[in-house]
């Protein structure tokens, strides 16, 4: 690397910091003007931010070395193509009036167990795409739970409360997603209040 390849490189890192911590800013802003100014602390507001933007980045990473089952019709179909076409080649391959300098290039092990592992995602049952793992959700919840405590407000369960509004920003950042959180509010009030 060049000396302005590795200039144009940190120049790069810090618009990206610049840009993260833009957005952290904005959604601390949304959740203060929900809350109310005065109220409670930015420091504590980006607390919380952060601390569910870790929990979704530590599932997305334990997602990554986990073994990925397909998750829509597309995806076994393309598994499906692909063992059919790694099949097709090794069969070829395995030909005895094949150039062997062709077949020297391929290790003929390593095409079976490709063509195995896509022929077994290919007949993996798909998800219920209803069910989706609702810990972020409610981790949100708590956090949100936790904030507006700290700021003396109840735990309302309206729809459009202030309760969902904050778990749909910490959440997805969107308030307006706020009826689709009234569920796991309902859920994380009525774990709060056994406590």
């Amino acid at each position: 690397m060049t000396i302005p390849d590795i200039r144009n490189r940190e120049q790069e890192c810090q618009v990206e910091q610049t840009r993260q911590q833009e957005e952290q800013y904005s959604l601390a802003a949304k959740i203060i003007s929900i809350i109310g100014m005065g109220k409670i602390s930015q420091t504590e507001v980006e607390r919380s931010i952060r601390f569910v933007e870790g929990l979704a980045k530590t599932a997305e990473e334990n997602a990554a070395y986990t073994f990925s089952a397909p998750t829509t019709k597309a995806e076994k179909e393309a598994d499906k193509r692909t063992g059919a076409a790694l099949r097709r080649l090794t069969t070829e391959l395995s030909k005895p009036h094949r150039n062997r300098f062709v077949a020297s290039f391929f290790d003929l092990d390593l095409l079976k167990k490709l063509v195995s592992h896509c022929e077994r995602r290919a007949i993996i049952k798909l998800p219920n795409p209803k069910r989706q793992d609702g810990a972020a959700k409610r981790a949100a919840a708590h956090e949100a739970a936790r904030l507006l405590q700290l700021a003396g407000l109840p735990l309302n369960l309206t729809r459009d409360g202030k309760f969902c509004q904050l778990t749909a920003i910490l959440d997805c950042g969107d308030a307006r997603q706020a009826k689709h959180y009234q569920p796991t509010c309902r859920v994380v009030k009525a774990l709060r209040n056994r406590v």
